[in-house]
């Protein structure tokens, strides 16, 4: 009876040795299968990121956010022109306009928490070094009125590139802050402006960010910038040549009536800097629908102008179609209206009412067939 009850015990103990063992296996297994894998998921490793010599190392990539916990990486834009590094996962919007003018906007679609402009200028003549091209800015600024309570914080020069001559150009770097009505919140904005060859370069960076962290996000951008060749060597387009462009883009390449180009003559006298342009209006339903839309479009015509206003005084000789008494068609004179230089620097076209433009003419005419 005892070795009977020895032998039940020792065949118990082994059933219990045997299921502890098999347990044992059974989470080795479930370790090894399915929490392994997922603890190797959670970690972080440092991911490259290429800085301002294109050269690679192991660093995370630089915050660009206000939560320090989470990092985005940067990607880059190019085009022919400039080179530049922003915040992973921002939209980027680009105008070209027909004065090779060109402006980039680059804004944070989700939250909503910066934004960035980059706009490449002819540079005006008057123009001559960064103090100048600073207050330019400066000016646009103060004359924007959703913006109030506008406070220069920091102003300093810095070298962005050296010439073939040895001599270094210089960016000026202004640290603004202000009230946008529109939001009702403020801004920093970060701005650098610089002589470019022909042109101005203006690079601003606008977030609700607090000084100290935005001002590493705006040093992070500025040291990936590069400029490449066509934006120092190219030419300024000759004074025709660009308003040409600036007609065919507001009235059209080819008129509404005889399958002719919109730009019916171009006369520039290169002494006097005088110039007359003939251009077919466009057609509408009524005489005043039409006379209002070439209203329009020759305040269009001069705000696109403005920004490489090389002219003195500018005529424009507006055709339209008029039927005789004998039913003949003809492409006669409607309007003649005349813009010294003078007066185009007083307008403000962000602001303008475009119906205004007779009374502020230096001349202004309409056919009696407007009046009928």
């Amino acid at each position: 009876m005892d070795k009977l009850k020895s032998n039940q015990n020792n065949d118990r103990g082994f059933r219990i040795f045997f299921v502890i063992f098999l347990l044992v296996i059974a989470s080795a297994f479930i370790f090894l299968v399915y929490l392994e894998p997922k603890l190797n998921e959670a970690k972080v490793e440092p991911q490259e990121t290429v800085d301002s010599n294109n050269k690679t190392s192991g660093d995370p990539p630089i915050n660009l956010t206000n939560n320090a916990d989470s990092q985005i990486q940067l990607e880059d834009y190019s085009d022919k022109y400039l080179s530049v590094k922003y915040p992973k996962g921002w939209r980027v919007e680009k105008n070209q306009e027909p004065s090779l003018d060109t402006k980039i906007n680059i804004v944070d679609q989700n939250e909503q928490s910066g934004s960035i402009s980059i706009d490449i200028l002819w540079k005006d003549p008057s123009l001559q070094d960064v103090k100048q091209i600073t207050e330019f800015f400066n000016t646009k600024l103060h004359s924007n009125h959703e913006l109030s309570d506008i406070e220069i914080l920091q102003s300093y020069e810095r070298d962005l590139y050296k010439k073939d001559d040895g001599s270094q150009v210089k960016m000026g770097i202004q640290l603004t802050k202000y009230f946008n009505k529109t939001i009702k919140n403020n801004i920093l904005s970060f701005q650098m402006a610089a002589p470019v060859g022909n042109r101005v370069f203006h690079f601003v960076y606008d977030t609700y960010e607090t000084e100290a962290f935005a001002n590493k996000k705006f040093e992070k951008m500025i040291s990936t910038l590069i400029l490449k060749e066509p934006l120092f060597t190219e030419e300024r387009p000759k004074p025709e040549k660009y308003l040409t462009s600036v007609i065919s883009q507001v009235f059209g390449d080819i008129n509404d009536f005889n399958n002719e180009k919109s730009l019916k003559s171009l006369s520039f006298n290169e002494n006097t800097k005088n110039v007359t342009v003939k251009i077919y209006g466009k057609d509408n339903l009524t005489k005043n629908l039409v006379k209002k839309s070439m209203w329009l479009n020759i305040t269009e015509t001069l705000k696109l102008l403005n920004k490489n206003d090389q002219f003195n005084n500018i005529q424009f000789i507006m055709l339209f179609p008029l039927t005789d008494i004998y039913g003949n068609k003809t492409y006669d004179p409607v309007m003649k209206i005349s813009l010294s230089k003078n007066t185009r620097s007083k307008v403000n076209y962000d602001e303008f009412i475009f119906s205004n433009i007779p009374k502020i003419a230096d001349s202004y005419w309409e056919s009696p067939s407007f009046k009928n």
